[in-house]
């Protein structure tokens, strides 16, 4: 089970598209703990995205049933590691935060006890363990979170043969650590690194389901993902290059996030992936998705704010889009492309004018945003659309309430809103 903690849980939405909690996803049952230490608890209730502080001790503390828990070791010091080691045993408290603002010398003092001999997750804020450390006793280590801007460098990372979560935001972080023997990575989070210029070599993370970097706009250059066989999610956002490793070596990939990436002008993907979602927003330059025109089973794509990007022609050439959305991007004057679509139930789109011709190649199509459409005032067309079930106008200066009461005559049963 994967922990999300409060403090740096990064929530990106991309308009519509949110990243939800499951609805499946395990709970903890409730549990009563009692303690005469300082522990404070804190826990992620079903549904919730966040943590929230459920108690402290000493006395007693009553957690409720929740998705993630974890306990932030408040009181521990050098002088009663000893009692926090053996109260950790004692409540198989498996899940901890260490004391903020933790000097290096106390980092090595709490590895070098043993305390984490038991512990599966670990987070560590608003500290600043230096390079020369490195994770000791530490064994069973699954999940290493790592937040806060007096972070600079990292300790060894190559004890943690077990890690399978590695979480990093640390922005004023210069380097990271050789990644070499996490062979067990299933997940890289690296939000966010502004001050990172270079990553280690990806080539022994063959595990790896999930690569997020977010404001790495100090990069110079990315490693190969070409050993990354078993990765299905990929998010690159606001870095400042022109050219990202090739994509064609990664043939699990379901979802692909590029974002305010300043520089790139072309996407390129192997014909052999899996992708079922691509977004692409906030990139100024891209002018060709041509290459996107062989990802036969996409199902979900988003092109946002790519002023730059006129031919959409590629998209005709997917036949299994069910979610699309082309929105801020002024130069697309041909939507026919769409038209192609026959499968889709959701669009949102900017046009430019009143051509909503191409709407009715779009059989199956149930909702339909029209965004910043500052030129459109006709809106006959709609109602040739038959099964629409909901039509939005937002920041459509141009239609009035008539235009609405008239597609709701035409459309009884679909809702129409502005």
């Amino acid at each position: 089970m994967r922990i999300i903690f409060s403090f740096l849980l990064v929530l990106t939405a991309f308009n519509e598209h949110a990243f939800a909690v499951a609805d499946e996803e395990p709970t903890l049952p409730s549990q009563t703990i009692h303690s005469q230490l300082r522990i404070d608890v804190f826990a992620r209730e079903p549904g919730s995205f966040t943590t929230r502080k459920v108690g402290v001790t000493p006395g007693t503390v009553n957690i409720p049933e929740c998705t993630d828990r974890y306990f932030y070791l408040d009181g521990l010091n050098e002088n009663n590691i000893e009692d926090y080691k053996k109260e950790l045993h004692r409540l198989q408290i498996c899940r901890i935060q260490l004391p903020v603002r933790m000097s290096d010398l106390q980092f090595r003092a709490y590895c070098e006890s043993g305390l984490l001999s038991n512990v599966l997750a670990l987070q560590i804020a608003w500290s600043n363990v230096s390079s020369s450390s490195s994770f000791v006793k530490a064994p069973v280590l699954r999940e290493l979170s790592i937040s806060g801007d007096t972070q600079q460098s990292l300790p060894s990372l190559d004890n943690l043969s077990s890690l399978e979560i590695l979480n990093i935001g640390c922005p004023n972080l210069s380097s990271l650590p050789s990644l070499s023997k996490l062979s067990n990575l299933t997940e890289l989070i690296l939000i966010p690194c502004r001050k990172l210029e270079t990553l280690p070599s990806l080539d022994s993370l063959t595990k790896l389901r999930v690569f997020e970097l977010s404001n790495g706009s100090g990069l110079k250059s990315l490693p190969s993902f070409a050993n990354l066989s078993s990765l299905e999610r990929l998010v690159m956002s606001g870095i400042n290059l022109s050219e990202l490793p090739s994509l064609d070596k990664l043939p699990n990939l379901r979802y692909l996030v590029l974002a305010h990436i300043s520089e790139l002008t072309s996407v390129s993907v192997a014909d052999s992936t899996k992708l079922a979602t691509v977004i692409l927003t906030g990139l100024p330059k891209l002018n060709d998705i041509s290459k996107l025109s062989i990802l036969r089973d996409l199902q979900t794509l988003m092109l946002r704010n790519c002023p730059n990007l006129s031919d959409i022609r590629p998209l005709a050439w997917l036949p299994n889009l069910i979610d699309i959305s082309i929105t801020e991007s002024n130069k697309i004057r041909n939507f026919y492309p769409l038209a192609a679509a026959k499968k889709a139930k959701k669009l949102s789109i900017s046009i430019p004018d009143n051509n909503l011709a191409f709407l009715q190649g779009m059989k199956e199509l149930e909702t339909l945003r029209l965004i910043r459409c500052p030129n459109l005032t006709d809106v006959n067309g709609l109602t040739k659309v038959k099964k629409l079930k909901k039509v939005g106008f937002e920041d459509c200066e141009n239609i009035t309430d008539a235009d609405v009461a008239y597609l709701k005559k035409h459309l009884p049963n679909t809702i129409v809103y502005k």
